[in-house]
């Protein structure tokens, strides 16, 4: 192998490869380069994170504002027009059938049973159920109270409504009916002993007089229910005692299950037999 020899008494330097990278414009890239790099990084990290924490800042800010939106109340009290409504008497009716049947025929019938000349305002809102406006207090009351009310023999139950809820979420599953409890002693024929009967068919509304042989009880009876001709309670001291039901202006029910709304031959209960009811017309 050839050595080198000195040059003027001096050893020539070997040039071995230098291990810089090249930059990119083709010089040789030194410390000073490398500090101006990592100098330029370093600026690129700061103002991205800079521009991230402005994006957070204005996310935050639009869910805030989206917060406040979502909390605000709407104030009645506020709205001229909600302020110079006057009072209205309305209510929620259902039509309990799977019969067909005409709205204008059915209110018709109703506004003429309560002296009406003209059929009082209905909207329909489906399912046999109609928001019913009363002209009257007095009219909303007698309804609202009175009943049951019938159309081709079949319920038309009203409810009040406030119109403050929501129309769908006034549920309709019972009516109000008048029942006779009949051979109660003497002795025992109080209005609590006959509303302590009453609660073994439905809420108890009122208690009527005793008339005759029998106490009179409003309830409200569950329509998902079948009709119970006797009622039996336990009494402290005495033997278990039965007492027979009758009801009054019934609407048509099926006399195989018992239940209102439906006919026996339209009955959905298979094998049903039929049974009797103690019915009373006013």
């Amino acid at each position: 192998m050839a050595s080198l020899q000195p040059e003027n008494g001096k050893m020539a330097a070997c040039v071995k490869p230098s291990n810089s990278h090249t930059a990119s414009n083709g010089a040789p890239g030194g410390d000073a380069t490398m500090a101006s790099k990592k100098e330029k990084d370093l600026d690129e990290r700061r103002s991205q994170d800079a521009a991230n924490v402005d994006r957070q800042i204005v996310l935050v800010h639009n869910r805030e504002e989206e917060n406040a939106d979502e909390d605000e109340e709407y104030t009645f009290e506020d709205d001229e027009e909600a302020t110079q409504m006057h009072p209205r008497w309305m209510a929620i009716a259902r039509y309990y059938s799977g019969k067909a049947y005409s709205t204008w025929a059915l209110f018709s019938e109703s506004s003429s049973l309560w002296g009406k000349k003209e059929p009082i305002p209905v909207r329909e809102l489906g399912d046999n159920r109609f928001l019913v406006e009363f002209d009257s207090e007095k009219l909303w009351c007698r309804v609202i109270e009175g009943g049951p009310w019938k159309h081709e023999k079949d319920a038309v139950i009203f409810v009040p409504y406030d119109g403050v809820h929501c129309m769908s979420e006034v549920v309709i599953d019972s009516i109000a009916l008048w029942v006779r409890i009949y051979d109660i002693p003497v002795s025992m024929i109080t209005d609590g002993f006959a509303r302590a009967l009453g609660t073994k068919l439905g809420r108890v509304i009122e208690v009527g007089k005793a008339i005759q042989n029998y106490k009179r009880v409003k309830v409200d009876f569950p329509l998902a229910k079948p009709l119970r001709q006797m009622i039996e309670q336990r009494v402290k001291g005495k033997r278990s005692m039965v007492f027979m039901v009758k009801y009054e202006n019934i609407p048509h029910f099926c006399f195989g299950c018992g239940r209102i709304g439906h006919a026996q031959e339209e009955c959905p209960d298979e094998g049903h037999t039929r049974v009797a009811f103690f019915l009373v017309k006013n």
